[in-house]
């Protein structure tokens, strides 16, 4: 894998911005899920955007600050010892490869938390928003369409270059690899606010991480992040109780 252009504090500086955004009722959130029931088709669209755009410039803002490290530094003298650039199609081969296996896993994974939760502290979880909103009476059809996007590119586009492409790849300059793994995949859990799907997400982004890791490639962790939204997609429009969106 080439050499990251991000450290430590570009992982710690996407931490802080992403805890100050879910701090507000985080515990009450964290266990109980999250709900805005069923806005008006404005206020959802609106509410979506202001996720794309606290991750789109976030990565942004981060990648800038990389140039301006850049050009102080200067160019380095073993540029040409840099490795080849990963090969994608292997990459994407290898993600399809794994694709299966990881997702039987965090599903199943999710199934135990969530009925744990209910079963041992009583927890009554409520129905994920997007399984409402993705129901034939609850919004036009074009606004379910652009809900399916959001769902199956935001969070590779976004997510992965955020959590793997900084934040893993900026802690692995300060700690070993699995240690990288394991925060930049506590982090990607925390940030969904969900403690039904915490340990899940958390072996998600750990798996992710590794994927990325032997590779070299983002478009691996990319491939199976679409996939896997893809796969809660089908389950939210056929089996609702088992999506996990």
């Amino acid at each position: 894998m080439r050499r990251s252009p991000y450290t430590i504090y570009h992982s710690l500086a996407a931490a802080i911005v992403l805890l100050f955004a879910i701090k507000n009722n985080f515990w009450h959130t964290f266990i109980h899920g999250f709900s805005i029931g069923t806005p008006k088709p404005p206020v959802l669209i609106f509410s979506l955007a202001c996720q794309v755009a606290l991750f789109g410039l976030l990565v942004l803002f981060l990648w800038i600050s990389t140039l301006f490290s850049s050009a102080r530094n200067g160019v380095c003298d073993d540029d040409a010892a840099e490795p080849k650039p990963p090969n994608r199609k292997k990459a994407v081969v290898t993600a399809l490869v794994v694709f299966v296996p990881i997702c039987i896993v965090t599903l199943g994974l999710e199934w135990t938390c969530s009925n744990a939760m209910e079963k041992l502290f009583d927890i009554h979880l409520a129905q994920q928003d997007l399984v409402q909103w993705l129901q034939p009476d609850a919004y036009p059809l074009g606004v379910r369409l652009m809900l399916m996007a959001f769902v199956l590119f935001e969070a590779p586009l976004l997510e992965e270059p955020l959590f793997r492409g900084i934040m893993f790849r900026g802690l692995e300059t300060a700690m070993p690899t699995w240690g990288a793994a394991v925060v930049s995949g506590f982090l990607f859990a925390i940030a969904h606010v969900n403690a039904a799907t915490f340990i899940p997400l958390m072996f998600l982004g750990v798996a992710f991480a590794w994927l990325y890791r032997r590779t070299g490639s983002i478009l691996a962790p990319m491939t199976v992040h679409f996939l896997f939204n893809a796969l809660n997609l089908v389950l939210c429009l056929v089996f609702p109780d088992l999506a996990g969106c």
